[in-house]
């Protein structure tokens, strides 16, 4: 005899209800597991790559810079552009501590050391600094030649008799106002001409020599 309508549908609710339960049992839905792996893989990654980029950061505070270079290098780009930036700005900063301080050479190496690391804000203003106190320091030795020369010619008695109010070399090749745009090889402040003015330092004729 041909089972009721009931007993199928019970049947069928029944094998419905197993399968569900078998699934459950069996763990994440098919390709779940690989899911969950990945992504299990991928965070275990980022954790690593942000773990070497902490480590190469103190190594950079440690002024361990090869060490910190070497750690990133199997990062990809924009990580260790990021490094060798920090680098190159610690190394400016130093630099321009070092002008500061009065330390040029010092100053000079770092510079030249930034020079190795990519360009950055930091280095170019490291690197203006120092070419100030070197033109400064240029200007320095120049005025201390020529005062010394002037001091030497007083000494000598060979003040230049044209001229008052500074000691002008007689023996000089030639003088030009502090400032201007001459020459030299000797500079002069202002200054009287009471004769014939053998250095033209007067030239509109009223006694006074470099006016400013």
């Amino acid at each position: 005899m041909k089972p009721p309508g009931w007993v199928w549908a019970l049947l069928a609710i029944v094998a419905v209800t197993a399968t569900a339960v078998l699934s459950g049992h069996s763990g994440t839905p098919a390709g779940g597991e690989g899911a969950a792996t990945r992504s299990a893989l991928s965070a275990d990654a980022a954790g690593g790559e942000q773990a070497t980029i902490a480590a190469a950061r103190r190594a950079v505070k440690n002024d361990d810079y090869d060490r910190a270079t070497e750690m990133v290098s199997a990062l990809d780009a924009d990580e260790l552009s990021s490094i060798l930036r920090r680098i190159a700005n610690r190394l400016a900063g130093r630099a321009i501590a070092a002008v500061q301080a009065g330390d040029r050479e010092r100053a000079r190496e770092l510079v030249i050391a930034a020079k190795a690391y990519p360009s950055t804000k930091r280095t170019r203003r490291a690197h203006a600094t120092y070419k100030r106190a070197k033109a400064n320091a240029v200007r320095a030795g120049q005025r201390t030649v020529r005062a010394g020369a002037k001091a030497k010619a007083a000494t000598d008695g060979a003040c230049d008799p044209n001229y008052e109010g500074a000691c002008l070399n007689a023996q000089s090749p030639d003088y030009d106002c502090e400032g201007g745009s001459g020459d030299g090889p000797d500079y002069t402040g202002r200054v009287r001409s009471v004769g014939s003015d053998p250095f033209q330092l007067d030239r509109d004729g009223d006694g006074v020599g470099c006016e400013g």
